[in-house]
């Protein structure tokens, strides 16, 4: 069998050699029909090849854009938060720059606290503690203001924390002057917020507050600013609370009520300064604080 093998091996090889040394007009003709007879394979061959190109080239550049993907994304997470540390810089900037103006037009020291509890629990009161108290010179009846304005008055004062009363509450009466017509009233505030749900207070504002005791022929201009009028002896003047809303005459006839919108979000009070006031409430002392037309 084996030399079966060899000498088929040696019948091709002869075979061979003879057929490239004929002449070509006899080899041209085989040549030809040998082409026509393995095109079919070819093209097969071809075309497999092609589709294994694309597919290997498909599966790599698969992986490839998935780590170009994950490379971006990682990209655009790093840049997110330079963005984010950018923008919470500038925030601070800001708020560092209205502090710096406020300390300045106030002209009496302000001491800086945070918020640390709201309400009493009872939903009773509406009211805040703040982390500053006797020991950082607060007493009751100090004037609480936040960057853009009046936010109440300090009543239960403890070593290290201090009650502050909000103007959204009944109980907190603040002498006020409308800004641009000179009219005087007396602010109070209207309660709970209008859920009935003081638990939610943290995310739901207080009802509006309400000026009483407005001049029944004055005039009473929606948006107009409202501020302290420094009468009372508790509020030194010209701190901003807020701007006008709507007015209308009280039931009995004898003056106007107006409902305002406070410049400070109480829902969301998280900083706050307390003024440092003489003992005395000689206006004299107290006057001047907070000009309106400066006001942060």
């Amino acid at each position: 069998m084996r030399g079966k093998g060899y000498l088929t091996v040696v019948i091709l090889i002869v075979v061979f050699l003879v057929v490239l040394n004929l002449p070509l007009a006899v080899t041209g003709p085989l040549r030809m029909a040998a082409r026509e007879l393995l095109t079919p394979s070819q093209t097969v061959l071809v075309r497999f090849h092609q589709s294994f190109h694309f597919w290997w080239e498909g599966w790599v550049g698969a992986g490839q854009l998935a780590r170009e993907n994950d490379r971006l994304k990682g990209e655009m997470a790093l840049l997110r938060g330079e963005l984010e540390k950018a923008d919470r810089a500038n925030r601070e900037n800001a708020e560092l720059r209205d502090l710096l103006g406020l300390k300045q037009q106030a002209r009496v020291p302000l001491v800086a606290a945070e918020v640390i509890a709201r309400e009493d629990g009872g939903g009773w009161w509406q009211t805040v503690r703040i982390n500053r108290g006797d020991n950082h010179r607060i007493r009751p009846g100090l004037p609480v203001i936040a960057l853009e304005g009046l936010v109440g008055r300090t009543t239960n004062v403890t070593p290290n924390t201090s009650d502050v009363l909000l103007i959204s509450d009944p109980n907190c009466k603040v002498g006020v002057r409308l800004s641009a017509t000179g009219e005087f009233g007396i602010l109070k505030g209207s309660g709970l917020a209008a859920s009935g749900m003081p638990q939610f207070d943290v995310v739901l504002p207080a009802a509006p507050p309400e000026i009483d005791y407005l001049a029944k022929e004055g005039p009473v201009l929606e948006g107009e600013k409202v501020v302290t009028s420094g009468l009372g002896g508790v509020f030194p003047p010209d701190i901003p609370v807020g701007v006008l809303l709507s007015s209308k005459m009280d039931i009995t006839g004898l003056f106007q009520r107006a409902r305002i919108r406070p410049s400070v979000d109480l829902a969301r009070l998280s900083k706050v300064f307390v003024m440092i006031l003489p003992e005395e409430t000689d206006p004299g002392l107290r006057k001047s604080t907070l000009m309106e037309g400066d006001a942060p």
